[in-house]
């Protein structure tokens, strides 16, 4: 972390922007770029692009802490990188119609 091969992309995902406000934030010092996954990313989508996102993933309290997480990206010259288009199912169950659509189509 201290002196890292360059450039430097760092993979995130999982549900929970809240829970990992501190690992972000000190990735943000170091990584050129971060790539957004999971439940996180839809959090992300959602805030900064108005994207539909229908019975995903959302988290509340850190969907107030995006907006200061780009900031910071964008302070730190860090380039940040959101899924645009998905792969949809009304069902978790392997039944559902599978569909894929793009971030302005929503979920």
């Amino acid at each position: 972390m201290e002196s890292p091969d360059r450039p430097l992309a760092v993979v995130l995902g999982g549900a929970k922007v809240a829970d990992k406000i501190k690992l972000i934030m000190n990735i943000l010092n170091v990584a050129n770029d971060v790539i957004i996954g999971g439940g996180m990313a839809f959090t992300f989508n959602k805030v900064l692009n108005g994207t539909q996102i229908g019975k995903s993933l959302y988290d509340e309290e850190g969907a107030k802490l995006v907006k200061d997480i780009m900031t910071k990206a964008k302070e730190k010259g860090v380039n940040i990188h959101l899924p645009n288009d998905f792969i949809c199912s009304e069902t978790l169950d392997g039944k559902g119609t599978i569909v894929s659509r793009t971030e302005s189509q929503g979920i």
